[in-house]
């Protein structure tokens, strides 16, 4: 498990990489045996001010990337990419082997506004790390192939671009780009395979390009709700190319916050909630009876039309319900978690956990995003 504390007596292990906290909140990396009682590592990391993990992986080796956002200017970095905080809050990524004891590599990721890490996906079968989300910064570091490499601006919710980002298993980088229009968004699931990097964005924009084949060609209607923008990339030595990209949304708010690929067809699946989106014949739910509910949607970019949804089905019940993440299991079932404020949420009626609404009152977070990102 990974996240941050303002603990000072947050426990760590003997010998492991930082054991106390240094100032504000830092980030830790906490390592359980099978068992679930016996602690195999703990260890914090971060500097002087407030540094936070929010996504994590564990490779083949068991060493452990963690990704996140920092506000310190001498979070601890070690073969780095970017070696300085370029101001404000900073993206970072960083590995520890597999005793917690030693960093393998930290680098900072940022411009001179404020930047935040939303999503993160690491692929074990080459090592590679990408990981985004959105940045105010104008001067983001992007590397000479990327898709974008000026900021496109932002917009009265304060989000700016998104923003993308691979390291290889040393911590090099490979790619760094920005992906926004004139308005506000930011990355909030992604899948990546080789040099492909399939994003799902939440947009504000109406000027992001989308390609021939897309299933939606134009932000919805609205002005001023948000849609899914999904992409795909195709990162190349000297240039990127835009394989597919299409808006994905309704009259009101959609947001995604899971996104995966399937390998051998490319169809995408994206998660998240919402008020509006469009949903296929037969689904679970057609109609939106809540303030929001969550969904599930599958693209297949080789199709075209209607045609291109696969299925597309709302999840929740007459209250507040989101979706904020998702995993394709190996029969090709989507399994999907988050939150609800519905007392009619469904549950199955033999094999369900808990079948009755715990209880819980207060004002839920719509977007599900970090302060200062929502609205």
């Amino acid at each position: 498990v990974a996240g941050y504390s303002y603990s000072s007596n947050y426990p760590t292990t003997a010998g492991v990489y930082q054991r106390n906290r240094r100032g504000g909140s830092d980030a830790f990396v906490t390592r359980f045996a099978a068992n679930g009682t016996t602690l195999v590592f703990s260890t914090f990391l971060g500097g002087s001010q407030d540094d936070m993990v929010w996504k994590v992986a564990v490779d083949a080796g068991l060493q452990t990337i963690v990704a996140g956002t920092t506000f310190s200017s001498n979070f601890p970095t070690k073969t780095a990419f970017q070696t300085q905080n370029g101001g404000g809050g900073d993206g970072w990524v960083a590995r520890l082997n597999n005793t917690g004891k030693t960093l393998v590599f930290a680098s900072y990721a940022g411009g001179a506004a404020y930047d935040w890490v939303q999503s993160f996906h690491f692929d074990s079968s080459t090592g590679i790390a990408t990981f985004g989300g959105g940045t105010l910064s104008s001067n983001f570091p992007v590397t000479a192939n990327a898709w974008q490499s000026t900021y496109g601006g932002g917009g009265t919710l304060n989000r700016g671009d998104a923003w993308v980002v691979q390291v290889n298993s040393a911590g090099q980088r490979l790619y760094a780009s920005y992906l926004g229009g004139s308005d506000d968004e930011f990355t909030c699931g992604m899948h990546a395979s080789g040099t492909t990097i399939t994003l799902a964005v939440i947009t504000h924009s109406n000027n992001l390009p989308t390609t021939a084949n897309a299933f939606q060609p134009a932000h919805s209607p609205s002005p001023v709700s948000s849609d899914v923008y999904v992409a795909r990339l195709v990162r190349g030595g000297t240039s990127t190319s835009l394989a597919y990209a299409t808006f994905f949304g309704g009259a009101a708010d959609e947001w995604s916050f899971a996104c995966q690929v399937d390998a051998t067809s490319g169809v995408i699946t994206i998660a998240g909630g919402g008020r509006a989106g469009p949903t296929t014949p037969g689904a679970l739910k057609t109609t939106m009876d809540g303030s929001t509910d969550a969904y599930v949607s599958r693209l297949d970019p080789t199709k075209l039309g209607t045609a291109q949804l696969v299925y597309s089905t709302l999840l929740g019940g007459s209250d507040y319900d989101n979706g904020l993440a998702m995993r394709i299991d190996d029969a090709g079932f989507a399994v999907v978690t988050g939150w609800t404020k519905s007392t009619d949420f469904p549950t199955t009626a033999t094999t369900a956990l808990q079948t009755v609404f715990g209880g819980g009152s207060g004002t839920p977070n719509v977007c599900g995003c970090t302060p200062p990102t929502c609205a």
